[in-house]
């Protein structure tokens, strides 16, 4: 699963925290350390394009100024007062551990698949297990630290060729070969 870098993927992540909760359907585009992800309706706002790699990040919104940071879980610190581990999300989402710290804690389902984790203060349960390109992927993640709880759900995969610069919200859109 740790060389799985390219793919797309689409669903739904909900959020709870002393504040109150939300939701927000995404298109998740990710290419070796590039990535796109457009939120739809997420926390009472229209559309959102989070794009960046591992050395910044960039929220665009329509009619706004565009918000820059160093890291994705600086810029939801900055937007909504709490972290969300988008960082350890990319590795969440393949079934595997964003960490090979000795600090991590795993467990194992029957197929020998990732089915609870424990690392950097998040408690995760991670099931619905569905087939991918080199193996069965999650299909539902939920998550839990001591101020936020998150569920993903993990609806679409697809492992396009193609790299996330070149695509557009329009689906119909193939950049020249």
């Amino acid at each position: 699963m740790q060389a799985i870098d390219n793919w797309q993927l689409k669903g739904k992540l909900a959020y709870r925290n002393d504040s109150g909760s939300g939701s927000a359907w995404f298109d998740w585009r990710q290419h070796g350390e590039q990535f796109i992800i457009y939120l739809s309706g997420p926390f009472g706002v229209g559309t959102v394009q989070i794009s960046g790699n591992a050395q910044a990040i960039t929220l665009s919104q329509p009619g706004e100024t565009d918000i820059r940071s160093h890291s994705s879980s600086a810029l939801t610190q900055r937007l909504f007062g709490w972290q969300l581990p988008v960082e350890q999300m990319r590795a969440w989402v393949r079934g595997i551990p964003a960490s090979s710290s000795s600090e991590v804690i795993k467990t194992f389902n029957e197929e020998g698949l990732l089915d609870s984790l424990q690392e950097d203060n998040w408690q995760l349960s991670i099931n619905r297990y569905q087939a991918g390109p080199s193996g069965q992927l999650p299909g539902k993640i939920k998550g839990r630290s001591d101020k936020l709880a998150f569920t993903l759900l993990l609806k679409e995969w697809s492992f396009p060729e193609r790299d996330p610069q070149h695509s557009t919200s329009n689906p119909s859109h193939s950049p020249d070969k």
